[in-house]
């Protein structure tokens, strides 16, 4: 009996845990399409300063392949040395 009572606890521990992990992972999706909804935007803006080309590259571009400490990869053609620090990092998608 208590042997079948161990069985169901693991049971249990098992299912909470894939449920712990199906919502991180539909977090870590909701942020990766917040982040891609935003590239228009850095587009735009990044054009502005006179960039010939943007190549955006890695984990964010893959559904599934976002994880925690996963950023944004850009390759940005064309960006004189002194704009480089001037082009800043991407905000309001931090941690939270």
């Amino acid at each position: 009996m208590r042997w079948k009572k161990g069985i169901c606890m693991m049971t249990a521990f098992k299912q909470n845990y894939r449920k712990m992990q199906v919502k991180r992972l539909n977090a870590l999706e909701t942020k990766r399409k917040k982040i891609v909804n935003l590239l228009p935007s850095i587009v735009s803006d990044l054009k502005q300063q006179r960039i010939s080309s943007i190549l955006v590259h890695g984990s964010i571009l893959r559904p599934g392949k976002f994880h925690e400490r996963s950023d944004l990869d850009m390759v940005i053609f064309g960006a004189r040395v002194d704009q480089w620090c001037a082009l800043g990092v991407v905000s309001g998608v931090g941690p939270n």
